[in-house]
């Protein structure tokens, strides 16, 4: 896949749990984002492979790649994304939770009273194995037609 065929603009950089707030009226909608030191421009794409890793640390089973599809739909029923980026998506979301484990583990080390720090790292290293073990061909289709299926 092709950087340069990503659309790109400025994103949020770290869409997840702790920085999306939700009416409690409203559980649906969102109504605000919160911490924007991670704001870049980058492909678009890039936000959405950050929010599906976030969002796989939650997930339960055994496929947290499944869990996130009709995530994957709602953004593309908005920003349909090009082949291209549909192809990079995975690989976006692996370098995030690759990332989450590395910060984690490096910051818990100057600081081990800290447990915050492995908030996200250890539930990362989880969803990492259990991606190994469906395969890079698996998840790569799956995404690729979330926005094509009702099916999760």
């Amino acid at each position: 896949p092709c950087l340069g065929l990503q659309r790109t603009g400025v994103i949020h950089g770290d869409v997840n749990e702790f920085n999306i707030l939700v009416d409690s009226t409203k559980p649906d909608e969102v109504s605000g984002i919160l911490d924007f030191n991670d704001v870049v421009y980058a492909p678009y794409v890039a936000d959405l492979g950050v929010c599906l890793a976030y969002i796989m640390l939650v997930v339960k089973g055994n496929n947290p790649a499944a869990g996130v599809v009709p995530l994957i739909r709602g953004y593309e029923s908005k920003r349909p994304l090009n082949a291209d980026e549909r192809s990079c998506l995975l690989y976006w979301s692996l370098c995030r939770l690759a990332q989450s484990i590395c910060c984690g583990y490096d910051a818990y080390s100057r600081d081990p009273e800290n447990e915050y720090l492995m908030v996200s790292c250890r539930p990362a290293v989880t969803v990492l194995k259990k991606l190994v073990d469906i395969g890079k061909d698996k998840l790569c289709t799956l995404w690729a037609n979330a926005h094509q299926s009702n099916e999760t």
